[in-house]
């Protein structure tokens, strides 16, 4: 039989790209074996940042508890000015410590909330907090700022779980996703210096890095459109662009209460896609990753934002060989799926072996994340918050709703 050459090309694709995923995953997956998070005798003040905007009061309070039991100097609160309820709640709850301060915030959207947060903020050492984010013991902070000891690092990222007990598939999902990001590829980007995004649920800055371009986190711009989303990973990016180090502490847990919608999920994850592509086909194309040798920042960025959409020709020559009736091809792919992804969740599986339950789960929700990715691709510049606290777009520097969950 002589094959078509659409379908030796789509299996030259196939190969080569899976070829370099695999490298590239290698070479991230056996750094990290090397990892080690820092232990330093380092001590400062420190201010905590958190934007709220319609977060449920119970958690609220059991986020700042967290933090408080950690001893930090100032706790700085930025609500949006519709959240009347949580101010009061706030006031009655911490109204007498005088570490907690809370302010409203005109202007709409996390990115101006964080930045007036930053603004606020007196001490060397500012952590942000997600309003829905909890720290796992009492000596959270004290681990979180070890990394500090060292001058040249300006930002400190944490390892993120899912809260909670008897979790959804969709939730044991996002465990998995986030077990493999911070187990095999994270602390790989430490050892480098150059973890591509520290999570927004957690993370610690120099103040020193960010007080001066918060005003470039504020107003950030791709193809001419302004940015809501992705604070995080532009302020990781702001971080390293003036040549500081960005790691991460393993030993410092944070947890989030993920809703146990798919759907929500997916809508999150296409969120998340829009800002990879942004942050880092920008980061890219600009002038600083090169000049300061981050090779192993450009090869990250590529692994981020790549193997999802190569993937899907994958899936192409799979639906082909079937159409040419050529059944063991196919038999053949099916199985390569399923032992790559076994291969790839292994470490999580190891700590987790119930978790292989949910394998074919895991593997078709990879396959619609390719077809995630395509769509943000193209729609780099729509730009929405979509999640459990209704759906708005910004207009004009205007919230406006968009849809009720």
């Amino acid at each position: 039989m002589v094959l078509p050459e659409i379908f030796i090309t789509l299996l030259s694709i196939v190969i080569i790209f899976s070829t370099l995923n695999w490298v590239i995953w290698f070479i991230r997956r056996i750094r990290s074996v090397y990892y080690r998070p820092f232990i330093s005798d380092f001590t400062s003040k420190v201010s905590v940042v958190i934007p709220v905007y319609k977060e449920n009061t119970k958690i609220l309070v059991k986020t700042v508890d967290s933090i408080l039991q950690n001893n930090p100097d100032e706790v700085i609160l930025i609500l949006d000015e519709t959240e009347k309820v949580n101010m009061e709640m706030l006031k009655d709850e911490y109204g007498k410590n005088k570490i907690v301060k809370t302010h409203f915030i005109s202007k709409p959207g996390k990115r101006p909330a964080l930045a007036q947060g930053i603004r606020f903020s007196i001490h060397p050492i500012v952590v942000v907090v997600d309003s829905d984010t909890f720290w796992v013991g009492k000596d959270f902070l004290k681990k979180l700022i070890m990394p500090f000891s060292d001058i040249k690092v300006g930002g400190v990222g944490t390892r993120q779980i899912v809260s909670g007990e008897n979790k959804s598939i969709t939730q044991r999902l996002i465990d998995w996703f986030f077990d493999i990001k911070y187990s095999n590829f994270v602390p790989s980007d430490s050892i480098s210096g150059s973890v591509l995004c520290l999570s927004g649920r957690t993370a610690a800055y120099r103040r020193s890095c960010i007080i001066n371009v918060v005003d470039r986190l504020e107003n950030d711009f791709f193809l001419g459109h302004k940015c809501m989303g992705g604070d995080d990973a532009r302020l990781t990016t702001l971080v390293m662009e003036q040549g500081y180090k960005t790691v991460y502490q393993d030993n410092c847990v944070a947890m989030t209460p993920f809703s146990g919608s798919f759907f929500n999920f997916l809508k999150q994850k296409t969120r998340w896609s829009r800002n990879s592509f942004r942050t880092y086909i920008k980061s890219i194309f600009s002038k600083w990753p090169w000049k300061q040798r981050r090779f192993y920042y450009i090869m990250a960025a590529y692994h981020t934002i790549v193997p999802g959409v190569t993937l899907l020709f994958g899936l192409f020559f799979f639906v082909y060989t079937i159409y040419l009736k050529l059944y063991f091809l196919a038999f053949i792919w099916f199985i390569w799926v399923i032992f790559s992804r076994f291969i790839k969740g292994f470490s999580h599986l190891r700590k987790n072996p119930v978790d292989i339950f949910i394998l074919p789960f895991v593997i078709v929700y990879f396959y619609l994340l390719g077809f995630i990715k395509i769509y943000a691709f193209f729609t780099m510049t729509k730009e929405s918050w979509a999640g459990s606290r209704n759906n708005y777009v910004i207009k004009n520097g205007i919230r406006v709703m968009t849809k009720k969950n």
